[in-house]
C-alpha cells in the first residue's frame, strides 16, 4: 500500500537522487552553450557535477559497521559537496562570461540550476549531520 501525497517526506536516500538530477541537467545545459568553451569551462562544469554524483552514490554504498567505514563515508559525502562547491564557482564564471544568459540558457534555467546545487549542498549536509549522530557508537576498528 502506498503512502499518500500529503503524508509523504522527504527519503534518507534523496541526495542521491538530487546528485543524479543536478549531473543531467548540468549536461543538459551545458550542450546549450557556446562551443567554443568545451575545453575552458564546460567540460569543467560537467566533470564537477558528474565527481559529486559519483561521490553521494559511492557514500550510498558505504554501510558503516565500524568508525572507520562511517569515516569513509563522511569523506565521500565532504568530496560530493566539494564538488558541488566547484560547480557554483564554474556556474558563476560562466555568468560572467555572458554564456548563461546570452545562450539558449535561460534565466530561469539557471535559477532552477542553482537551486538544484543548493539543495543537493544542504542534503549532503543533513545526511553528514545525521550520520555523526547515528554511528557515534560503532566499534573502533574493522569487525
Amino acid at each position: 500500500m502506498s503512502v499518500p501525497e500529503s503524508q509523504r517526506g522527504e527519503s534518507k536516500a534523496e541526495f542521491l537522487n538530487s546528485a543524479y538530477d543536478l549531473h543531467v541537467m548540468t549536461i543538459k545545459l551545458c550542450m546549450k552553450m557556446d562551443k567554443r568553451l568545451t575545453l575552458l569551462l564546460k567540460q569543467e562544469i560537467c566533470h564537477w557535477a558528474a565527481e559529486c554524483h559519483a561521490h553521494a552514490k559511492a557514500a550510498n554504498s558505504v554501510f558503516p559497521r565500524n568508525l572507520m567505514d562511517a569515516q569513509k563515508r563522511r569523506d565521500h559525502l565532504t568530496e560530493a559537496n566539494c564538488a558541488v562547491q566547484a560547480l557554483y564557482s564554474l556556474l558563476d564564471v560562466a555568468k560572467g562570461l555572458n554564456q548563461v544568459t546570452a545562450t539558449k540558457v535561460t534565466e530561469n534555467e539557471l535559477t532552477e540550476w542553482l537551486d538544484l546545487a543548493s539543495a543537493e549542498a544542504k542534503l549532503l549536509a543533513a545526511v553528514k549531520e545525521n550520520d555523526l549522530k547515528r554511528y557515534k557508537d560503532l566499534p573502533p576498528g574493522p569487525m
